[in-house]
């Protein structure tokens, strides 16, 4: 299982844009969560189905990863 940490999804965010305005030489990784950790988040409260279905439970993800992941599943075509 992935490291537990502190911070959460929605402090990456705001994090996140904070650091979108600066502009560096110096490439930052965005912080990743387990698929627990999401399923936690306030920002992913509604899609909790969805979330279980994509992702694995022993992988780490972005927020940029979770929702380019939702995303494509929405725009998946229906049979």
């Amino acid at each position: 299982m992935a490291t537990e940490t502190t911070e959460t999804v929605e402090d990456a965010e705001n994090t996140a844009a904070t650091k979108s305005a600066e502009t560096t030489d110096t490439m930052e990784t965005a912080p990743k969560f387990s698929k627990e950790q999401i399923l936690l988040s306030k920002k992913y409260r509604s899609k909790k189905d969805i979330i279980n279905v994509l992702l694995d439970d022993s992988s780490i993800y972005s927020i940029t990863e979770v929702d380019a992941l939702i995303k494509k599943f929405m725009k998946g075509k229906v049979n």
